[in-house]
């Protein structure tokens, strides 16, 4: 039953995902895209730090088991920064360009980097082919995916920005190295102290850019210019999404583990196509053409998630019965 929950939690997690990056392009009709994810991780924060006052106030066992934990808030911060502070930062000022269905397709990438890299530098995670196979047939169906909206692209209007892309491409290696700095580093923390850290890190280092990119004065004014209804949108992605999906990520992490938790990159991909195309008619000027490419694309991105959860879920159970055959 234990697992169930943690494929529940997986497939809310991929709809968090999927979801956000829609809600980032609708915010930034008013806010500058550093200041919204300034005031996203703020609001992040603080729901975590909600959560971990209420479990040291009500909670005894809680209290008490943070000595059995060592959670280093400064390692913690950084790790923050690694995972949502910087890569945010960079795809909500992309995103003034890139339309959010290009952000969401890109995240097969992040799982090929976390793959490569973590093979390299964690000594327990295994660079296989079938692995490897199972993220370029992925990054296949991304690629296929975004071939129409590179064709819809006019390049000579400005309607391209190289500089955004390279943004899009440096969020995503934060996003891999973050995971591994994760298991390399801060793996007997506590989750919910940790969480509060990383929420810490990351809002702390979104207004320091923030405010160097707008000065401070336009950084203020553009959080007090929008009417208060505007500011639904930081408060959501904030509580609805960034701190919410902190502990989501954690527990699948612990659930299913960490190559099964990542799938949550593929599950978005669908939910944000979704999104983008029925809520952000983002593919209003699709021709019937561009759109079957598009869910051939999509259809690889399905097969490869399925491909690969059933493999990594086979594993485990020779895994478990050879261990059994052995006791």
């Amino acid at each position: 039953m234990s697992k169930v929950s943690g494929y529940i939690v997986l497939g809310i997690l991929s709809v968090c995902y999927g979801s956000a990056y829609a809600f980032v392009s609708k915010a930034l009709k008013y806010y500058e895209g550093s200041v919204l994810n300034s005031m996203r991780m703020w609001f992040a924060f603080s729901g975590a730090l909600t959560v971990f006052l209420i479990n040291y106030i009500f909670v005894g066992s809680f209290r008490s088991s943070l000595s059995r934990y060592k959670t280093p808030a400064l390692s913690c911060m950084f790790c923050g920064t690694l995972n949502y502070g910087l890569p945010h930062s960079m795809i909500s000022i992309a995103q003034s360009t890139i339309p959010s269905t290009i952000v969401i397709i890109a995240q097969p990438f992040v799982s090929m980097f976390v793959l490569l890299f973590s093979a390299v530098l964690l000594p327990d995670e295994k660079l296989t082919l079938t692995k490897f196979l199972i993220q370029c047939v992925a990054i296949t169906g991304a690629i296929i995916t975004s071939v129409p909206n590179f064709a819809n692209i006019d390049f000579a209007s400005g309607g391209f920005s190289f500089f955004h892309h390279v943004l899009l491409i440096g969020a995503l290696f934060s996003f891999a190295f973050g995971s591994i700095y994760i298991k390399k580093y801060l793996t007997n923390c506590n989750s919910i102290l940790m969480a509060v850290y990383q929420l810490l890190g990351s809002a702390i280092y979104a207004t320091l850019f923030s405010i160097y990119r707008n000065t401070f004065v336009g950084y203020i004014g553009n959080i007090l210019a929008p009417d208060l209804k505007a500011l639904f949108y930081p408060v959501l992605l904030g509580l609805g999404f960034t701190c919410s999906a902190t502990f989501m990520s954690t527990y699948t992490i612990r659930k299913l583990g960490v190559t099964i938790a990542g799938f949550a990159n593929y599950g978005q991909i669908i939910v944000g196509i979704i999104v983008g195309v029925f809520f952000m008619g983002e593919w209003n000027s699709y021709s019937g053409k561009d759109i079957a490419i598009a869910l051939f694309g999509v259809a690889v991105l399905a097969i490869s998630m399925i491909c690969g959860l059933v493999i990594k879920e086979k594993v485990r159970t020779d895994d478990e019965e050879n261990l059994l055959s052995s006791a």
